[in-house]
């Protein structure tokens, strides 16, 4: 019975989707999607128009953008920073 209680409280915690949250390899960032991402902003588009041309979210493109300012102002190059790149299916 305690670890009914227990699982069902976790299942309630808002910290529990992230606790057991995957990664989706499937659509990681590649370098080519931070070109386009940059030179887009660069240009003046929106969130919004972003996403649609790299089928994302504006969410996604939001948090992606986040990530490249911290990076840029850590002094790294974010286009040769070391990751995950898995190329998107075509």
């Amino acid at each position: 019975m305690l670890a009914v209680k227990t699982s069902v409280l976790a299942a309630l915690s808002p910290f529990a989707a992230a606790a057991t949250m995957v990664r989706n390899k499937k659509w990681e960032w590649t370098e080519g999607d931070d070109r386009r991402l940059l030179e887009m902003r660069a240009a003046g588009k929106s969130s919004i128009s972003i996403a649609a041309k790299l089928k994302r979210t504006p969410r996604a493109i939001d948090g992606r953008l986040s990530i490249l300012r911290k990076q840029i102002a850590e002094g790294q190059d974010p286009l040769s920073a070391a990751g995950p790149t898995v190329n998107k299916p075509k």
